[in-house]
C-alpha cells in the first residue's frame, strides 16, 4: 500500500495497482504492534504495525466497488483489500 502525506493532517493512498484509492484524516487513535498469528499469516512478517482510526476518518476516493473483506471466523480481525491486486487497505 503506497500512502504519503498531502496535508498536515491528512494521508492519501492507493493499492499497488491503483484501482483504489483513499484519503485517511490523520487521527490515529493508537498505533500498535501485532504479533497474532493471523497477522502474521497476512504480512508473511514476525509482526505487523496497525494504526487504529475510526471508519468516519476514511474517505474512499476511487475504486470502493473493488473493495472485499473478510472477516476470521470467531475472531474480531477484518482484512479490507483490493480485489484486483490482493493490498490490504484501511478499514
Amino acid at each position: 500500500m503506497s500512502a504519503q502525506i498531502v496535508h498536515a493532517n491528512k494521508i492519501e493512498g492507493q493499492c499497488t495497482c491503483g484501482a483504489v484509492r483513499y484519503r485517511v484524516q490523520d487521527n490515529m487513535a493508537a498505533f500498535k504492534l501485532c504479533y497474532c498469528s493471523f497477522c502474521q499469516k497476512a504480512s508473511g512478517s514476525a509482526h505487523v504495525t496497525n494504526a487504529f482510526t475510526t471508519p468516519e476518518q476514511i474517505e474512499w476516493l476511487d475504486g470502493q466497488d473493488k473493495l472485499a473483506t473478510f472477516d476470521v471466523p470467531n475472531s474480531q480481525v477484518r482484512r479490507v483489500f483490493c480485489r484486483v491486486c490482493g493490498t490490504t487497505l484501511p478499514f
